[in-house]
C-alpha cells in the first residue's frame, strides 16, 4: 500500500494520544507471573509488599507472609545476606544496583524447589528497602551459567572491529540470535523524531523480514523510553500470561504512593504494549537498550513466536554484550566525528591559505579542488555582497537569489539559517528553482547583506512503514478507548520535499568559514568589509572567464551529452522568464549522441538546435533545476528515452546586470525505463495472478461442490434405500456416479495440465503420432464414456495417415477437452461434428462443430486470453469450467505452435477450428481401412 502522510492525515480525526504517553508504567505494580517479587523492609527484615503468586514459589500466599520476618521464609544464608544488604558493615550494594542469590523456600515440601533471586536496594515512602525478585532456577544452574559465560565469549568475538556502524549491528543481531535462540532478533535505531527503523536483522525458518521498516514514535513513547534509558533490559516471558497485582500489608503501608518498579525484571508492562504484541502474533520478547554518550540510541529487540522464558544468566550476557554494541557503536560515531573535524580543519586550512595568498578565497570555494560544494556535498552554492551576486549549480537565479537571502536574513538565528525543507518553512515559493528543498546560509553582514549559501536539491525517498503511521492506534467508538493499530502490513509513504539534511560538522564549517573570510579582510567597518566582499565577487566572475576553457574541457570527460549556453545577445526570454539560450559549446559525447559537428550548433539559439535534433522545443523553457523525460528517435539507435537536466554552471549578477552560463545534459535512460515498464507489468501480471488464483479456486470449490454432493447422495440412497428399489436404480445410479467421476476425473487432468504449464513445462514428451488414428480414438472412448447424453453426433475422418511430429498427449487432452465441452453445450435433440480436413497450404485442421446457444463475447474472449487470465475469468459467465478448458486447448495447441480459430453467434452453434503448422506434418500415406470411423460404426 502507498500513501502520502499529510494527505492521509488530514482525512483522519484527531487523536489524543496523551492517555498513552501519560501512563505511568513504572508505577502498576504488576509483576509478570513466571516470578514473585517482594519488598523488606524495617528490622527485622520483614515483607511489607508481595506480589499476589508467591504461594508457586515460596510455598505461602501473599497474605500469609505479608508482615513476616525474611528469616522465617527463606533459607538460612539467603536471609543473612539480604540482612547484610541493610547493614553497614556487611555484603553492601550501590543504591540501585542488583545483587544476585540462590534461596530456598523454608516450607516443607518447598525445599526442593531453588530459587534464583535478585536484590536491589531502594528508598521508598521514605525508608530504605530492599526489592527481591525470586524465579524458578533448576538445581544445574551454575552449570548451565558457565556454558553461558562460553557462549558469550563467542558472541563477543563475532563483533570484529569494523568501522562500518550497519555490519557491526548485523554481526551483533546473529550474534544475540545464537546466544539467546530468540525466532527474531533485530537491530532497532532511533531517528531524530523518535521513530524508530529495523537497521539489522536475524530470523529462522520463513518468517516475513522487517529489515528496513520504519514505526512511528507513537510506538515507544516517551516515558517507556526513559525507562529504556535507566534499566537496559526488558522481559516478557509469555504475552499470553495474566500479570499479578501487588498486595500491601498494614493499613499504613497501603496508602503510601505506588512501589516503583522501573528497575525490576520481573515488572510486567503496560497492558496497551501487551495488546500491541498481540496483534504482532508475538509469544515473547526481550530488549535491550543501545546507550550511546548517554542518550538512547537503540534497541536490541528478540521475538519469540511462542512462550519463552530466557534463564538469569543468558540474561545478563544479554545485558553485558548490548554494553559493548552501544561502545563500540559510539567508537564508530566517534569516528566519524573525528574524520569530519579533519575534513573540515582541512579545507578551512585550504581556504585561509588562499586567502593570505591571493587575497581573495571566494575562487577557491568556488572552483578550488576541493570546492565548498564538493566538501559539503551541496548541489549550489551563491555568495551576496552589495550589489552583486555569484552562483554556481542549482541556486535561485541570480534576480530572485537577493530576495530569498533578505527573507533569510530575517529568519536567521545567530546569523545562521538551516532548512532542509524550504517548501515548510514557507515563503520562499516564488523564489526557488526546480528541486531545490534545502538551504544553509551564514548572513555575514545584515546591513549591508554579505552571505554565503549553499543549496540542496530534493531527494525523493520511500519510507517502508510497518502500517500506516497515520493510524498509529484505533478507537473504540463505544468507550473511547485507544487500541494498537492491528495491522502491520507493509505501507509504503514517498516522502517529497526534502533534502538530505545538514550535518552538524557542515554547519560548524560554514560557521567558521564565515569567520575565517570575514577576519581575513583588512577593512575597519562592516561597510568597508562588504565592499571588499564586492570587489571579491567581480574578482570571481573574472576567474571564472579565466577558467572557462578548462571548463570546456571537463565536459568531454563526462559520458552523457552536454551542451553549454548563454542567453542571447538580446536578452530575450521563453515562457516563466527563461532567457533564450544561444550554444556555447558541446561535448564529445554530445556530437556522437546527436551526429552533429561542433559547427552545426556553436552560436546558434538552443531552440533551433532542438529542432535540428528533432527534440522537443519546449526544452528551452526547463527552469534552472530543471529535468524532463522526451521521447527522441536516433537514426543510429532507433526510439529512445532522454532525461534532459538544465543546471546552473555559474551566474553572476552586477548591479542589476545579469550574465549566466547553462548546461543542458542529455542521459539516455531507454534502457532502464524499459527494464521499469517490464518489472511494472510483470508486477500487475503477477498481483492479476495471484487474484485469479483467489477467484479460481472459489469456483473450482463450487464445481467441485455439486458433483461431489450428488455422488455422496447416490452412496446414501444405495446404503440404506430398500433393496428392492436399489436393485431396479442400481445401475441408473452407478452410471450417474461414472458420469459424475469421469467430469471430477477431467477437471483434476486439467488442473494437472494448468500446473504443468504455469511451470513452463510441456505436458508430455514430442513423438510422432497420427492424427487421423488419434481423433477416431478420442470420439469413440467420449461415446464410450456416456457423456453425449442423448446428442446426435458424427466424426468424419480422412482416409489417410496425417503423421504429426508433436505432443500426442497435449493433442489428446486439448481434443478430448474441446470435443467435451461441445457434448454439452449442445441440448439433447443436438448434433455434433467433428471433421478432419488438410488446407490447401498443407495444414491439418480439426473442426468441431456443436447445436448449442453459441458462444458469447466472454466465452469467445476466454480462447483469446493467456491461461493466466483465463484462471482470473473463472468465474464469470461461462458455462462450468468451460473458461479454463478453452484457454486450456489454446494453451495446448500454442504450445505446437497452431493455432485456434472461433465462429459462433448465440442461438445458432459454435464451429471452433484447430490449425497445426505444416512444419508439424511428418508425413502423409493411405490408411488401412479401419481408420475411418464413424457414428455408425458404433
Amino acid at each position: 500500500m502507498t500513501g502520502s502522510q499529510p494527505d492521509r492525515a488530514a482525512d483522519l480525526p484527531t487523536v489524543d494520544l496523551s492517555e498513552c504517553e501519560n501512563e505511568p508504567i513504572h508505577l502498576l505494580e504488576l509483576v509478570q507471573s513466571h516470578g514473585c517479587i517482594l519488598l523488606l523492609a524495617g528490622e527485622p527484615l520483614t515483607v511489607i509488599q508481595a506480589s499476589n503468586n508467591t504461594d508457586r514459589f515460596l510455598g505461602r500466599t501473599a497474605e500469609q507472609i505479608l508482615g513476616q520476618p525474611v528469616e522465617g521464609l527463606l533459607d538460612d544464608l539467603a536471609a543473612d545476606l539480604l540482612l547484610d544488604l541493610m547493614t553497614e558493615g556487611g555484603v553492601r550494594t550501590s543504591e540501585g544496583h542488583p545483587f544476585g542469590l540462590y534461596a530456598r523456600s523454608t516450607v516443607t515440601g518447598r525445599r526442593s524447589q531453588r530459587l534464583r533471586g535478585l536484590a536491589r536496594r531502594i528508598e521508598h515512602a521514605g525508608q530504605p528497602c530492599l526489592i527481591l525478585e525470586l524465579e524458578h532456577c533448576p538445581e544445574s544452574d551454575e552449570d548451565d551459567a558457565e556454558h553461558t559465560y562460553e557462549a558469550e565469549g563467542f558472541a563477543m568475538a563475532a563483533l570484529t572491529e569494523s568501522e562500518n556502524l550497519y555490519k557491526l549491528l548485523d554481526q551483533a543481531v546473529h550474534a544475540i540470535a545464537g546466544l539467546t535462540d530468540y525466532d527474531r532478533v533485530m537491530a532497532y535505531m532511533f531517528h531524530p523524531d523518535w521513530s524508530g527503523e529495523v537497521v539489522a536483522e536475524s530470523f529462522s525458518g520463513d518468517l516475513t523480514p522487517f529489515l528496513g521498516l520504519r514505526y512511528p514514535a507513537s510506538d515507544i513513547p516517551s516515558q517507556a523510553r526513559d525507562l529504556y534509558l535507566s534499566n537496559r533490559l526488558r522481559v516478557i516471558a509469555d504475552v499470553g500470561s495474566v500479570s499479578v497485582p501487588m498486595l500491601r500489608g498494614a493499613p499504613s503501608v497501603a496508602e503510601e504512593a505506588p512501589l516503583d518498579l522501573g528497575q525490576a525484571v520481573l515488572r510486567s508492562v503496560s497492558s496497551y504494549h501487551i495488546e500491541y504484541l498481540r496483534n504482532m502474533g508475538v509469544a515473547a520478547t526481550l530488549v535491550t537498550s543501545l546507550v550511546v554518550d548517554g542518550r538512547l540510541w537503540g534497541l536490541i529487540a528478540c521475538h519469540n513466536y511462542s512462550p519463552k522464558m530466557l534463564p538469569w544468566h543468558r540474561r545478563e550476557a544479554m545485558d553485558r554484550l548490548s554494553i559493548r554494541i552501544s561502545e563500540r557503536i559510539g567508537d564508530i560515531l566517534t569516528i566519524q566525528r573525528s574524520r569530519q573535524k579533519r575534513r573540515k580543519r582541512r579545507f578551512l586550512d585550504l581556504i585561509g591559505a588562499a586567502q593570505r595568498q591571493t587575497g581573495n578565497a571566494l575562487e577557491t570555494l568556488f572552483f578550488g579542488a576541493p570546492r565548498l560544494a564538493d566538501v559539503v556535498r551541496c548541489d549550489g552554492l551563491a555568495v551576496c555582497a552589495p550589489g552583486r551576486v555569484a552562483a554556481t549549480g542549482n541556486t535561485p537565479a541570480p534576480g530572485d537569489l537577493r530576495a530569498f537571502l533578505e527573507r533569510v536574513a530575517m529568519l536567521a538565528e545567530d546569523g545562521l539559517f538551516v532548512s532542509d525543507a524550504l517548501s515548510a518553512a514557507g515563503g520562499f515559493e516564488d523564489v526557488l528553482p526546480a528541486g531545490c528543498c534545502g538551504a544553509l546560509v551564514v548572513i555575514v553582514s545584515r546591513d549591508p547583506l554579505v552571505a554565503l549559501a549553499c543549496f540542496r536539491d530534493e531527494v525523493v525517498q520511500e519510507v517502508h512503514w510497518g502500517g500506516d503511521p497515520n493510524k498509529p492506534v484505533e478507537v473504540d467508538a463505544a468507550s473511547q478507548r485507544l487500541s494498537p493499530r492491528k495491522s502491520f502490513n507493509l505501507w509504503r509513504e514517498e516522502v517529497r520535499g526534502h533534502a538530505r539534511p545538514w550535518e552538524d560538522w557542515t554547519i560548524d564549517l560554514f560557521r567558521d568559514l564565515a569567520e575565517v573570510l570575514t577576519e581575513s579582510l583588512p577593512g575597519r567597518d562592516k561597510r568597508d568589509r562588504a565592499a571588499l566582499w564586492a570587489e571579491a565577487v567581480d574578482a570571481l566572475m573574472a576567474g571564472f572567464e579565466r577558467r572557462a576553457p578548462t571548463i570546456l574541457e571537463g565536459l568531454d570527460l563526462a559520458d552523457n551529452g552536454a551542451l553549454l549556453a548563454v542567453p542571447g545577445p538580446d536578452g530575450s526570454r521563453g515562457r516563466a522568464g527563461v532567457p533564450r539560450d544561444v550554444a556555447l559549446a558541446a561535448n564529445a559525447a554530445f556530437c556522437v549522441q546527436f551526429d552533429v559537428d561542433h559547427a552545426d550548433i556553436l552560436g546558434r539559439p538552443v531552440v533551433d538546435v532542438l529542432v535540428a535534433m528533432g527534440l522537443p522545443t519546449g526544452l528551452v523553457d526547463l527552469p534552472q533545476g530543471g529535468v524532463q523525460e522526451v521521447e527522441w528517435w536516433s537514426g543510429t539507435a532507433g526510439h529512445r528515452t532522454l532525461q534532459v537536466v538544465r543546471r546552473g554552471l555559474f551566474a553572476v549578477d552586477r548591479d542589476g546586470e545579469s550574465r549566466a552560463w547553462g548546461v543542458f545534459t542529455f542521459d539516455d535512460v531507454t534502457n532502464m525505463y524499459r527494464t521499469q515498464r517490464a518489472l511494472t507489468a510483470a508486477r500487475a501480471q503477477a498481483l492479476a495472478r495471484a487474484r485469479g488464483r483467489t477467484e479460481f479456486l472459489g469456483q473450482l470449490a463450487r464445481e467441485l461442490r455439486v458433483p461431489l454432493h450428488a455422488i455422496q447422495g447416490f452412496a446414501e440412497s444405495l446404503e440404506t434405500g430398500d433393496q428392492a428399489v436399489i436393485a431396479d436404480r442400481f445401475r441408473e445410479y452407478a452410471g450417474e456416479i461414472r458420469a459424475l467421476s469421469g467430469s471430477l476425473m477431467d477437471l483434476l487432468n486439467e488442473l494437472l495440465d494448468v500446473a504443468r504449464l504455469e511451470t513452463g513445462g510441456d505436458p508430455g514428451s514430442a513423438g510422432v503420432f497420427d492424427l487421423t488414428l488419434l481423433v477416431g480414438e478420442v470420439c469413440r472412448a467420449l461415446r464410450q464414456s456416456g457423456r453425449d447424453r442423448n446428442v446426435s453426433w458424427d466424426w468424419h475422418l480422412p482416409n489417410e495417415r496425417i503423421l504429426i511430429q508433436g505432443d500426442e498427449g497435449a493433442i489428446r487432452h486439448a481434443l478430448s477437452t474441446l470435443i467435451g465441452a461441445a457434448l454439452r453445450a449442445s441440448p439433447a435433440s443436438g448434433s455434433v461434428m467433428v471433421r478432419v480436413t488438410m488446407e490447401r497450404g498443407g495444414e491439418p485442421r480439426v473442426s468441431v462443430s456443436d447445436s448449442g446457444l453459441g458462444l458469447g463475447e466472454d466465452d469467445l474472449m476466454a480462447l483469446q486470453r493467456p491461461l493466466d487470465a483465463a484462471v482470473s475469468h473463472a468465474g464469470g459467465s461461462l458455462e462450468p469450467r468451460r473458461g479454463l478448458g478453452l484457454s486450456l486447448v489454446r494453451a495446448l495447441i500454442d504450445l505446437h505452435g497452431g493455432g485456434v480459430s472461433v465462429t459462433s453467434n448465440p442461438g445458432s452453434g459454435t464451429t471452433v477450428h484447430i490449425t497445426l503448422p505444416r512444419h508439424r506434418v511428418a508425413g502423409r500415406d493411405n490408411a488401412p481401412a479401419k481408420a475411418k470411423k464413424n457414428a455408425s460404426d458404433s
